[in-house]
């Protein structure tokens, strides 16, 4: 098991990391860095995640935040060796475990959640009102910046525990 205390200060570090690339890479990074760290931190139905499965982490619409995962999937997390995948069709996103919905997708997202809803996916978005949508977990900058959101409702709904370190460090948590 993976002690949470390295994860946590490693995510706080990430919150206060001075700006040394251009806002968008560096926002771009902390997202990806956010979305390794969400896989340690929310436990999945073993229907939907046995142990030794692989994690799927997907994109929907092709989108350029794949250059940033790509390097998470040599990763293992919790005995889950990570894949990285691109998802053009709504319904091929039942075998992801992770699904960041890029902005590019916002036509999408009502069908998307829908899906995501009954296959325990835990749902990223950076899109306004993403989790009053019926999102999980929404990217928000907070004071320069890259925080999140927390619809737990709709995790439990989903069959989804996040666990209380996660929501501890969320800006927001809905209930």
């Amino acid at each position: 098991l993976i002690s949470s205390r390295p994860v946590i200060i490693g995510l706080l570090l990430l919150l206060l990391s001075p700006s040394g690339w251009p806002a968008s890479a560096l926002e771009t990074k902390v997202k990806a860095a956010y979305l390794l760290n969400f896989a340690r931190f929310v436990s999945w139905p073993n229907t939907h995640l046995a142990d030794g499965d692989v994690l799927r982490i997907c994109t929907f619409n092709n989108d350029p935040f794949d250059q940033y995962l790509i390097a998470l999937e040599q990763k293992t997390v919790s005995g889950h060796r990570l894949q990285i995948s691109n998802m053009r069709e709504a319904r091929d996103v039942g075998g992801c475990h992770i699904l960041f919905i890029t902005e590019s997708a916002a036509a999408s997202i009502q069908q998307l959640v829908a899906i995501a809803r009954h296959e325990a996916i835990l749902t990223v978005s950076d899109h306004p009102g993403f989790t009053d949508a019926g999102g999980i977990i929404r990217f928000v900058q907070k004071r320069g910046r890259v925080r999140f959101v927390i619809n737990n409702q709709t995790a439990i709904e989903s069959g989804l525990k996040v666990k209380s370190q996660l929501l501890e460090l969320a800006a927001e948590v809905k209930h």
